[in-house]
């Protein structure tokens, strides 16, 4: 399956997913596309909801990711599969006859699945390290923009932001791959009504939550997303406003990446590195005279 990054992003909400409270779970009606017969839908497949408003119009939620909790053989007519929301909160729970669209798109699949069993069970989180909202971006460009960004979109807080901020230097394994480190910032964004003091400590106890759950974390929800496990590198001050308190944690994943080829090529339509090391025939070196005993005039 393509989208690594993202699967790994989604990975690491899961990770936390425990701060935003617990999970719903219900069931979508899947169908493989026509003139495919059967096809196995994998566990942990993804699928964005697309909510209606009571004004009727609707929107993928990319904040609410569905995924599927087993594998499920599917076929043309349809089947019920086990699902469950990604994150934690009361606003996860979906009514029957929600539209789903798989993320990223399913080969063999029907594009989208209507939710048939209610997502129900979800609830928010409270007391200390406990958040409202988390919300996951690809990347910004700044980290101006990343501030702007998620103080513009979150809600009432305490939330948090995940973003993918780079990569490292990738270490070669073998012919076709090599292991890359991916370097991530979680920004914390405190909001209490109380004063500075109040929400630097809310920030403070999500920040330690938040690195209780990912240190040395390899694997979430049977997909493993970091080998060796994450390393933490950096706590942050970031930014206080008239309102809030903003805090940051910056970790490392490591994944094996493989060359994949999507082109059809004939032999010498490309060329691989092969070698390992280069070898080198050298001359026998002359072994340097070595005195013994040897007394100078001082």
């Amino acid at each position: 399956m393509n989208g690594q990054t993202k699967r790994i992003r989604r990975a690491i909400c899961a990770v936390l997913y425990p701060m935003t409270g617990t999970r719903s779970t219900g069931t979508v009606l899947a169908k493989a596309a026509v003139g495919q017969g059967t096809i196995t839908l994998p566990k942990n497949s993804f699928g964005l909801p697309k909510p209606v408003s009571a004004a009727g119009k609707g929107e993928l939620a990319h904040d609410r990711p569905l995924r599927v909790s087993a594998d499920t053989v599917v076929d043309e007519a349809g089947v019920s599969v086990p699902v469950s929301s990604l994150l934690g909160g009361a606003r996860q729970n979906l009514d029957v006859s929600t539209e789903v669209r798989w993320d990223p798109p399913l080969t063999g699949m029907v594009k989208t699945a209507t939710v048939d069993g209610a997502l129900t069970g979800a609830a928010s989180s409270s007391g200390p390290g406990a958040i409202a909202e988390l919300l996951a971006y690809e990347a910004f460009p700044t980290l101006q923009s990343a501030q702007d960004a998620f103080l513009a979109r979150v809600g009432p807080g305490p939330s948090m932001v995940l973003a993918w901020t780079g990569s490292g230097g990738g270490e070669k394994k073998n012919r076709g791959s090599y292991h890359r480190p991916d370097v991530w910032k979680l920004y914390v964004i405190a909001s209490h009504g109380g004063g500075v003091e109040t929400r630097a400590d809310q920030a403070t106890d999500i920040l330690d939550t938040a690195e209780a759950l990912l240190i040395d974390r390899s694997g979430a929800d049977g997909f493993v997303f970091s080998a060796p496990g994450t390393t933490i590198t950096s706590r942050d001050y970031v930014r206080t406003t008239p309102t809030s308190v903003i805090y940051s944690m910056t970790f490392e994943t490591r994944m094996g990446v493989k060359r994949t080829e999507h082109r059809s090529l004939a032999a010498g339509d490309w060329s691989d590195w092969d070698a390992t090391r280069i070898d080198a025939d050298t001359a026998t070196p002359v072994p340097l005279p070595v005195v013994d005993d040897a007394s100078y005039d001082m």
